[in-house]
């Protein structure tokens, strides 16, 4: 049996929301419109032809990148110290980003002394399906969260000049 001591548990929650309101006083904060999940309308973009008309028919589909706020809180039983990282994997099963994710360095107290994090960032939609958060706690999965992304209906998008990128809607009863 090994005479060091066991770190303890980290206990980890996660939740994501559209904005974190922080009061500048207590610092105490309000998550807005909390959710799992964003439908996503894609701009249809219509190619210019080589004689120089649009092309209704082919539009390129553009996914917007999705901003997104979140609160992570971390808390032990004791006070401990420890490395933290997030990865995020796409519906098809790649990393959500190219880079690897960098550890930080978290203290928290006892009980109700953990640690509060107020996040903003901006994640990529272009897979429908569920985006996984993976929060590690020194190399060891500690809990995983999704945002599921549903792709819309696709937004008319305008083209250059200001003239509407959607087709024609064509007359009822010509000619009558």
């Amino acid at each position: 049996m090994s005479d060091t001591p066991s770190k303890p548990r980290v206990y980890v929650n996660a939740l994501f929301c559209d904005t974190v309101i922080k009061e500048s006083e207590s610092n105490l904060l309000t998550a807005v419109r909390i959710t799992d999940g964003y439908t996503i309308n894609p701009l249809a973009v219509p190619p210019r032809l080589p004689d120089g008309t649009l092309d209704h028919e082919h539009p390129l589909m553009v996914f917007q990148p999705l901003r997104l706020s979140a609160v992570f809180n971390f808390r032990t039983e004791q006070p401990s110290e420890f490395s933290f990282v997030i990865k995020g994997t796409r519906p098809s099963g790649k990393p959500l980003s190219s880079s690897t994710p960098t550890p930080v360095m978290m203290r928290t107290g006892a009980g109700a002394e953990g640690n509060i994090l107020n996040v903003s960032f901006t994640m990529s939609t272009d897979e429908p399906g569920d985006y996984w958060f993976e929060f590690w706690i020194d190399d060891e999965i500690a809990t995983k969260v999704p945002i599921r992304i549903i792709h819309g209906a696709a937004a008319v998008a305008l083209g250059p000049e200001s003239e509407l990128a959607s087709p024609p809607v064509p007359a009822k009863n010509p000619g009558k």
